[in-house]
């Protein structure tokens, strides 16, 4: 899961990179989890160093699947669902 948040230049006294910003929210909610027992503390510390593995997407999936065949195998004609209709002229 991906979130984006929308921090105004001007909250800190000091300014910090999105890095630093991103880091001091992953220890946070981190923490946060933890103490509500929502999470292990192992999985707690993944998410605050950054280590969460991502799980992959469909595209992903479909990739890794193995190539099997030809295109050509895979041709069909073409079908309109209805006779061809050929006029005397």
């Amino acid at each position: 899961m991906q979130i984006t948040v929308d921090v105004p230049d001007d909250v800190f006294e000091t300014p910090k990179t999105p890095e630093q910003i991103e880091a001091d929210l992953r220890q946070a909610v981190a923490k946060l989890w933890l103490e509500r027992g929502e999470i292990t503390a192992e999985r707690a510390a993944a998410i605050a160093a950054g280590a969460v593995e991502k799980s992959p997407g469909f595209k992903e999936f479909l990739r890794s699947m193995p190539n099997v065949g030809e295109d050509a195998d895979f041709d069909r004609p073409l079908d309109y669902g209805r006779p061809v209709v050929e006029w005397d002229t």
